[in-house]
């Protein structure tokens, strides 16, 4: 299966779940970009020197477990690690700060969808990575900061698992 029929793939798969009508819109408006104009090739003026073709070629592999992925991860700070695209919480330290809110965004969705709306829009249609992550994303990273509120250590964020996953991150 190439890299483009396993995207129709999830899409297909994506489609009708229990997400807010607002989402599933933007991601059916992103598909439908991302279909119509396909990958970039060389005549896209940003795209040019590279090469995308060996995509349509790639056929993905079944998922890493997540036994099968070291993680070397800083001793510092607070500590967010995705696998797949996915939070990994026995793998993550989470900031403890007042007025600061970590989680990952399935989780936020599903609590709250109407709050991210603003923050989940796509912001250029004909850039077709973009589009492809609006449309396919599952999981990622929900950082909200009350006024005035501070992390007094570093957040990092390390994602693993390769080229299958479509992570967001949204900080408001």
């Amino acid at each position: 299966m190439s890299a483009l029929a396993h995207w129709q793939a999830q899409y297909a798969q994506r489609s009708g779940g229990a997400e807010p009508a607002w989402l599933q819109e933007l991601r059916d408006v992103a598909w439908s970009g991302f279909s119509a104009r396909g990958l970039p090739g060389r005549r896209d003026e940003d795209w040019k020197y590279t090469r995308l073709s060996a995509l349509e070629r790639f056929a993905p592999k079944a998922p890493l477990a997540l036994t099968d992925l070291p993680v070397i991860a800083p001793t510092d700070g607070a500590l967010l690690v995705f696998a797949g695209g996915r939070l990994v919480p026995q793998w993550s330290r989470l900031p403890a700060a007042p007025g600061v809110e970590v989680s990952n965004l399935a989780a936020a969705l599903a609590a709250d969808g109407d709050a991210l709306r603003s923050r989940l829009r796509l912001e250029d249609p004909e850039r077709p990575f973009a589009a492809l992550n609006q449309a396919l994303f599952e999981d990622g990273l929900w950082l909200r900061l009350a006024p005035g509120a501070r992390l007094a250590e570093p957040l990092h964020v390390v994602h693993v698992g390769g080229w299958r996953s479509h992570p967001r991150t949204c900080a408001c």
